[in-house]
């Protein structure tokens, strides 16, 4: 369940770390969702279950129903209902190991909970971001997000935490971060200083790739395409280039920054 909570200090809330008293107003509360586990505790039996009586009827259908028959029928359908009745069962206990996990959003950073685990973050404290994906039959699926602070400590954040809206808390914490950056990496940019983002790197020149350089002039858009984004240059129909999206660092604020720089070459 998620709760906004908007206007409370962290310096009201119990148990807090101390790092954490000075983050500002809470914002919102993501948490376990209590129906997702209630959901893994009852299908992965009944899907067991299921799959292994229709295993089972199909292959009564073409076998002759004698008693060795039927065992025989029986036993891939048993050892096919445990094998699906394991791996709900693993995935039962992750789940249930982190249910007690819960992240605070507060207007200055965010704390997170696990069991035997808190992290405090603040915006400022943070060096980079990046999200995490896998391409199933070519389609794009979230798994996580990690944040790096400048101390070398990370966090990450997966999709198995079972953490609801954990996407847009991911979406939300590159927004906060790429907002409380851009100003002053705008400024360095702008004084002539190459900006690393992972696979690319801005310059007062233009973006710059495997050391090719496409000038801020010819620079139509960056647009996300499934788990890539594509670079679109001016005049020509293909790509200039296509990134991994987990190859990127700070995402957002790449974006911002690449939208900050055609708007001066606009003026």
């Amino acid at each position: 369940m998620n709760t906004a909570t908007s206007g409370t200090s962290s310096a009201a809330l119990p148990g807090l770390p101390e790092s954490a008293l000075t983050l500002g107003a809470l914002r919102e509360q993501f948490a376990v969702s209590r129906q997702d586990l209630i959901l893994l505790s009852v299908l992965p039996p009944i899907a067991a279950i299921g799959i292994g009586a229709i295993f089972f009827v199909k292959m009564l259908a073409v076998v002759p129903a004698a008693p060795w028959a039927v065992w025989l029928c029986a036993l891939p359908c048993i050892g096919i209902s445990l094998i699906i009745a394991r791996e709900g069962y693993r995935t039962l206990t992750k789940a249930h190991a982190r249910s007690g996990m819960r992240v605070l959003l507060f207007d200055e950073g965010f704390i997170s909970f696990r069991p035997n685990d808190v992290f405090s973050c603040r915006w400022d404290d943070v060096e980079w971001t990046r999200e995490l994906f896998a391409t199933i039959e070519n389609c794009p699926i979230w798994e996580g997000l990690i944040v790096h602070l400048r101390t070398g400590q990370e966090w990450t954040l997966d999709r198995r935490d079972f953490l609801r809206d954990s996407s847009r808390l991911a979406a939300t914490i590159q927004q906060d971060v790429a907002r409380r950056m851009l100003p002053q990496v705008l400024a360095d940019l702008r004084k002539g200083q190459t900006l690393d983002f992972g696979a690319i790197q801005l310059t007062l020149l233009g973006i710059m790739h495997r050391e090719l350089v496409l000038s801020w002039a010819d620079l139509t858009a960056i647009a996300p395409h499934g788990a890539n984004f594509k670079i679109q240059r001016r005049g020509a129909w293909r790509a200039w280039a296509t990134i991994a999206a987990r190859d990127l660092i700070n995402r957002f604020l790449l974006l911002a920054i690449v939208e900050a720089m055609r708007s001066d070459q606009r003026n």
